[in-house]
């Protein structure tokens, strides 16, 4: 699917799915703990970059992802609303 913005600064929703299914208590082995626990890394403090944003993770209703107003899944495109003449000058590419 492509984006529908061309404006790198109109911040949408991300949706991730997450399907996981965590063993019964007791039903994994002293053995078997220590194997999925040599396949993960060691606890370490996460690098968190300078202009991260925060956010809250809540559950959505997946079956009304990216509707929104006009179809378009809420996103505006300000070249739109100013007839097509937002921007900076256009720039063309020629051959030599």
């Amino acid at each position: 699917a492509a984006i529908a913005s061309k404006n790198p600064f109109v911040k949408g929703k991300l949706y991730i799915k997450f399907d996981i299914e965590f063993p019964k208590d007791g039903s994994l082995n002293a053995a078997a703990i220590a194997k999925i626990q040599q396949a993960l890394p060691l606890e370490s403090t996460p690098m968190v970059p300078d202009d991260a944003e925060e956010v809250t993770m809540r559950s959505a209703d997946l079956g009304n992802m990216g509707a929104s107003a006009g179809g378009r899944g809420g996103v505006t495109d300000e070249d739109d609303e100013m007839g097509g003449m937002g921007g900076g000058q256009r720039v063309q590419c020629a051959q030599q």
